[in-house]
């Protein structure tokens, strides 16, 4: 099937690498909503404080904004030293801080999309996240549609959940793609001759 254009995506990022730092850096130079994932709230369970965090990414969306949320900028960001030390204090450590932070993007992307049905296409970048985060999400199977950058293709998603249903899905390692990966694959679909 032929991919069909959308506006906006929405970009969810747990990797520190410079690649993805340079993504994310274009992508908002390009127009795209930059939300930061703090530690206090990559931590924090005041249900409060995450849904004004979540309709924050939600509204921006439904105002045909992508958005790209991130847990930090580069490695030299203070942020991974603030979470880690966070979640140490939780007594997580080594592998175990990777799967907290998965999961809880996970979760958090599962509630932005249940704020827009209407999102179709969805980015994860960081190569231990999107393991924990599809997992999260309830996705068991995915199929190549376009080939983004090497190792790095959008694909359609398989999942029990009639909510994933029709969503693309981008699995990006923190290393790969170009500067232009994220805006890339936004405007997937609308590159391509109509047929």
């Amino acid at each position: 099937a032929r991919i069909q254009p959308t506006d906006t995506i929405l970009v969810m990022s747990g990797s520190a690498s410079p690649v993805t730092q340079l993504q994310i850096e274009r992508a908002i130079a390009e127009g795209f909503h930059g939300i930061r994932i703090t530690p206090d709230l990559m931590q924090n369970t005041d249900e409060t404080t995450l849904s004004e965090w979540i309709h924050q990414a939600a509204d921006k969306l439904a105002e045909g904004q992508s958005v790209v949320l991130y847990t930090a900028l580069g490695p030299e960001d203070e942020a991974i030293g603030e979470t880690r030390s966070r979640l140490n204090s939780l007594g997580l450590s080594g592998a175990e801080t990777g799967e907290f932070i998965g999961r809880r993007l996970g979760k958090l992307t599962k509630r932005i999309m249940d704020q827009n049905p209407g999102l179709r296409r969805v980015v994860i970048a960081g190569g231990d996240t999107s393991g924990f985060v599809t997992s999260e999400m309830g996705v068991y199977g995915l199929e190549m549609i376009w080939d983004v950058s090497p190792g790095a293709p959008l694909c359609r998603v398989y999942s029990d959940d009639a909510r994933l249903a029709g969503l693309e899905l981008a699995l990006k390692g923190g290393q790969l793609g170009s500067p232009d990966y994220f805006i890339n694959v936004r405007d997937a679909g609308s590159l391509e001759p109509d047929e």
